[in-house]
């Protein structure tokens, strides 16, 4: 039994569908996963059901003067704000090979980490 279910989707925000023809369903970790990285996306006040969600982080990558720091707070920052997530548990940074900044965390009850990570591209929207 899943605590959390929502409509699955990709990386690119399309739906998923299964070999049926039906859209996925996302469980549990993959629900989580998905609010964090849409909270991380928009900026507060962005969505009308909740305005004080949103870190902004595609309007800080804009900015040329950010520091790496700052866009790894903003992600740990989402990740802790959600009270599904363990505090403890939740790792940001940016993996200086790839470019992409990433965060990982696991769910209250949980053993299965979540990890999440985003390309400069991605965030830019390009």
């Amino acid at each position: 039994m899943s605590l959390y279910e929502d409509l699955y989707v990709d990386d690119d925000d399309d739906f998923v569908f299964t070999e049926d023809g039906d859209i996925e369903i996302a469980q549990d970790g993959q629900v989580v996963a998905q609010d964090v990285k849409e909270a991380v996306m928009v900026s507060a006040g962005d969505l009308l059901w909740a305005p004080t969600i949103g870190k902004g982080v595609r309007d800080l990558i804009k900015d040329n003067d950010v520091s790496d720091s700052t866009v790894v707070s903003a992600l740990r920052s989402a990740a802790i704000e959600d009270i599904r997530i363990d505090p403890d548990t939740v790792e940001s940074g940016v993996n200086t090979e790839s470019g992409k900044y990433y965060l990982v965390f696991t769910l209250y009850g949980s053993v299965d980490e979540e990890e999440l990570l985003f390309d400069l591209k991605d965030l830019l929207g390009e």
